[in-house]
Formats: structure tokens, sequence, C-alpha cells
């Protein structure tokens, strides 16, 4: 029944909207198929806190650019004291998506990853957080991880033992690790490098959880999270110099 439901503009303003975008990729018609594209590229403007007057208003545009026009024709239909109507729009074309909104800053660094089995991304940001998100019902997982930087330059997600963790860089040539599920910080900064964190990686070897971090100081190092001690890679520091 979904197809012909989604063409009420009426239900996609009220209706949850996770339960909604969990069930939208079962539709099969075209035209269901771009309405469900209008929907998921404006989901994050159809929150209940905003007058539904500005959710059908998004909902319209999004339409529009999406070529739904009958859906966007029904919106006018309802009737509303909308703040804006959208007549006709043009976009690039652009594959299905949904916006993760909840930075203040430009996003620096990202890196995806699980937890319990649910899909995660981990972003960094000039406005000093980390944020983790929950792929599916696209909203931050818990408060923001605060580095202690300006700017978190680099993430990576990995497992630590029986637990999921993030490891943030910051322009402070800090790295520090964090538990993915509680978010608090695991042991203290490690400290090494001498200037911004550029890129960061984790991995498992010999059951031992090992990262990788690269900096402007010229170095990369190899830390072993298990044993909380540092210690370098003789290849790393190698093409660190190969490269000044």
């Amino acid at each position: 029944m979904l197809d012909d439901l989604v063409h009420d503009p009426g239900l996609l303003l009220v209706a949850e909207k996770l339960a909604l975008l969990r069930a939208l990729p079962s539709v099969r018609s075209q035209q269901a198929r771009h309405i469900r594209s209008a929907y998921e590229q404006a989901a994050h403007h159809l929150t209940g806190t905003a007058p539904i007057s500005e959710r059908a208003a998004y909902l319209q545009l999004s339409a529009h650019r999406c070529g739904a026009t009958g859906l966007a024709a029904q919106v006018d239909a309802l009737g509303l004291s909308m703040p804006w109507r959208t007549r006709w729009a043009w976009w690039s074309t652009t594959g299905v998506h949904r916006q993760l909104v909840g930075h203040d800053g430009g996003v620096l660094a990202l890196a995806i990853g699980d937890l319990d089995g649910q899909p995660v991304a981990v972003t960094g940001s000039r406005d000093e957080t980390c944020r983790v998100w929950d792929l599916t019902t696209q909203r931050p997982m818990g408060d923001p991880l605060r580095h202690g930087s300006d700017r978190i330059t680099a993430v990576a997600v990995g497992e630590l033992g029986e637990y999921s963790i993030v490891i943030t860089g910051g322009d402070d040539g800090r790295l520090r690790v964090w538990d993915l599920s509680s978010g608090q910080p695991m042991g203290e900064p490690l400290l090494g490098h001498t200037n911004a964190i550029t890129s960061v990686a984790a991995l498992a070897h010999d059951g031992r959880t090992l990262a990788v971090s690269g900096s402007r100081d010229g170095s990369a190092r190899l830390w072993d999270l298990t044993g909380a001690s540092r210690w370098e890679s003789r290849c790393a520091a190698t093409a660190a110099r190969s490269t000044r």
C-alpha cells in the first residue's frame, strides 16, 4: 500500500520520521521512488519541532527538485499558510542521500564503522567537537566528543578488546581514544607529534590493537593501544624522513 500512501503529503508531514525512512526503500513505482528521494533529502527539515507549514514548504521544494511534481501540487492543496511556495526548481542530478546536521563548523574528518551491528559515522569538525551519528536515524549519538583542540583533523573507528573505540586527532598534535558506546575518554592523550594530526587509522595485528597517525610535523607514528604504550615503526620513520 505504501506506493499509494506516499502521494499524500499530509502523511509524509506527520508520520513518525524514522519509521517512514525505514519503510520507504520498499516502494516500487517510479513516481513513488521520486517521492522517496524527495522525502529522504528533506528529512532533516521535517522534524516535529518545526511548524507544519515550514515542513510543508521544505517538502514541496524537495519534491520539485526530485521530479515528484504531483506531490508538490498536493502540498499546495493542503491549504497551509507556508512561509514560501516553490513553483519550479532545477538541481544537478544527485543520488539518494540524507543529511547529518549538527556541526557548527566545517567537517574536516570522517570515518564509518558499526556499534552493536548498527552503522555509525564519526565526524571531526572545526567547531572543536567530534560527533558520532546513527546512520539509520540520522541523529547524533550522545553528546559531542570534546578533544580539547580548536579543530578535530583526523578520526578513526576500531576495536579495543570488547570495546568499540573512536580515535581523534587534533591540530594540537594529540591523539585521544574514546569508548564509542559511552562517549568517555579511555586513558590519557597520546603525546608525541609536535604539529597537527593529518590522518589516523586503526588496525588489529597479532591480537593487539594498533593505530597509525600522520602529522604536519613530517612524521608517522605507530601506537600500541592495547598496552597503552607507543612505539615507532622504522618503516614509518624512514618514509617520513624521505618526504622532508
